[in-house]
């Protein structure tokens, strides 16, 4: 709970919560796709994380927030689909964790609640002995550039192709990665 966001009688109205895929997906969507984010949110996906933010207001839960991580089918097949052999590709994808959307309303912006939602992905990924998170940031973005560096990533230079064990990844100019490595040993090479 965040304690900075409290009713009149002190109690907190802000929770980041993982929710269930399965179960919040369309809220999470319909959230993401107000955001111009599309519909990343797949209920079917394996292992994937859902975060939100939920504001409660009259007994009512609402979305004001939302990150959304998927590992590994996404991975398995960006590496496939570089050239790495899939038993290599889904070896290595349970390494990896990749952000696929983070979103906080303009109204909570400000606030470190994306940060919150980073962090809540990072702890969930850490426990399950992940390696690396990975996000695809568009390259002209250069306050998500900042963001991501405050939070320990570092964010690869434009046409500067992320490497997995020596697999350039497929990018375009109009994206970059950011990476952070969540383990003093990992045992798979991200560049």
């Amino acid at each position: 709970m965040r304690s900075d966001v409290m009713d009149e009688n002190g109690t907190p109205l802000v929770a980041i919560l993982r929710a269930d895929p399965a179960a919040r997906a369309n809220d999470a969507n319909a959230f993401f796709e107000a955001a111009g984010f599309g519909r990343p949110v797949n209920a079917d996906e394996p292992n994937s994380q859902l975060q939100v933010i939920a504001y409660r207001i009259d007994n009512v839960d609402t979305i004001f927030g939302a990150a959304y991580a998927v590992s590994p089918s996404l991975v398995v097949e960006s590496l496939y689909f570089a050239g790495m052999a899939q038993d290599d590709a889904i070896s290595i994808a349970t390494r990896i964790v990749a952000i696929e959307a983070v979103f906080v309303a303009s109204d909570f912006r400000g606030r470190e609640f994306g940060k919150d939602l980073i962090d809540a992905i990072e702890e969930q990924a850490r426990a399950a002995g992940i390696e690396y998170l990975i996000a695809h940031v568009e390259a002209d973005a250069l306050g998500l550039h900042g963001f991501y560096r405050s939070l320990g990533f570092v964010v690869k230079p434009a046409g500067d192709p992320l490497t997995v064990e020596g697999t350039p990844m497929p990018f375009t100019d109009a994206y970059v990665d950011a990476v952070k490595i969540l383990t003093d040993s990992p045992s798979v090479a991200v560049r």
